[in-house]
């Protein structure tokens, strides 16, 4: 969610690794926005993990689609 005045900064980890670059909320107060993270291999009992810094910051969901 990108909120009026919260900036703050979002990455995408399996097992504690980065996957894809980290992404950015401006603070602009755009509303809800989406961001893809491509070509993520995880596997049964990977750990899934989704951090975020900054401004307290909402996320409404993770998708995964299985190719």
């Amino acid at each position: 969610m990108d909120e009026k005045d919260s900036r703050g900064r979002f990455t995408f980890l399996v097992n504690g690794a980065p996957r894809g670059e980290p992404w950015t909320v401006s603070g602009e107060g755009r509303g809800w926005t989406s961001h893809i993270v491509r070509d993520v291999t995880v596997r049964m009992g990977d750990e899934l993990r989704h951090d975020a810094t900054g401004a307290p910051l909402r996320i409404d969901y993770i998708q995964l689609n299985v190719h």
